[in-house]
């Protein structure tokens, strides 16, 4: 059977068309509560001379958007979903970001509270924002257990260090139960043997 005779198959089927309709039907629903959740948002990142329909928009850009940044910072902390939280936090991953962001990022980093999607947006933003004097602050983060399994995100940026303290806080942490298997990928499985 090829693709096509299938898909003419499962057009012919009324519970498959059903069930096609109720999912686009779900997409179109969540997609018109996310643009009711972000009009502010949205209409506050327009008054600085972007056009955007959803903080995602920003996420999936190569265009630099430093008029934004404070916009999305003041955004972050409201209560929108964790969907909307997280758009904002990646929306943040970008270095333009560091002085204005990079305290208030730490420090949620740190919250310990945050919903996984949340944290992993955050995660990202440290990580595509930090500079190679940061390393103290990414071990203390990666030595951070109340993070949970986002530390992950700070392992490639540790890997790249050429301070041995970045090393010595991966070979450290490779025990960690959220953390070993990254650790062991990126470090080699030499390293067990070395390192003990």
């Amino acid at each position: 059977m090829t693709l096509a005779e299938h898909s003419l198959l499962l057009e012919a089927d009324p519970n498959w068309m059903a069930m096609q309709a109720t999912q686009a039907a779900k997409l179109a629903a969540l997609k018109l509560q996310f643009r009711r959740e972000q009009a502010e948002l949205i209409s506050d990142i327009q008054s600085v001379g972007l056009k955007i329909e959803s903080v995602w928009d920003l996420v999936n850009t190569s265009m630099p958007y430093p008029t934004a940044l404070p916009v999305l910072l003041n955004h972050l902390q409201r209560p929108y979903s964790a969907n909307t939280r997280e758009g904002i936090a990646r929306a943040l991953a970008v270095k333009a970001a560091r002085p204005l962001a990079w305290d208030t990022l730490t420090s949620l980093a740190r919250n310990g509270s945050l919903p996984g999607g949340v944290t992993e947006g955050i995660m990202a933003a440290i990580c595509a924002m930090a500079r190679p004097a940061d390393v103290p602050c990414l071990i203390d983060l990666l030595a951070d257990r109340s993070i949970g399994n986002t530390r992950c995100f700070l392992i490639a940026n540790l890997r790249r260090s050429k301070r041995p303290e970045a090393r010595q806080a991966l070979i450290d942490n490779r025990h960690d139960p959220d953390l070993a298997t990254e650790i062991d990928r990126r470090l080699g499985r030499n390293h067990k043997s070395v390192q003990g």
